[in-house]
């Protein structure tokens, strides 16, 4: 995938470890998709289609923990909720 200024982000096996982590932190109707810059930008990650699947609206403590794994792997991470 690659749009405009944005790639999926490259995870080594400890970065994919955290990132599979915070999802089970958030819960199975979760999933997490990593995304980095190819440049400095001030552009929004593309919005991806993903089937079944949301934006999710997560509590304070969700964000929080999701904040802190983009700044571990540094990466922007967009959370989705299974809906079908």
């Amino acid at each position: 995938m690659s749009t405009n200024d944005w790639n999926w982000a490259k995870l080594d096996g400890d970065k994919v470890k955290a990132l599979n982590e915070v999802e089970g932190f958030l819960g199975d109707e979760h999933i997490l998709l990593a995304y980095q810059s190819v440049k400095p930008t001030s552009t929004l990650p593309p919005k991806v289609q993903v089937v079944d699947y949301t934006f999710a609206n997560l509590n304070p403590g969700q964000l929080e923990r999701l904040k802190k794994l983009e700044q571990q792997i540094g990466s922007v991470i967009v959370a989705y909720t299974y809906v079908a």
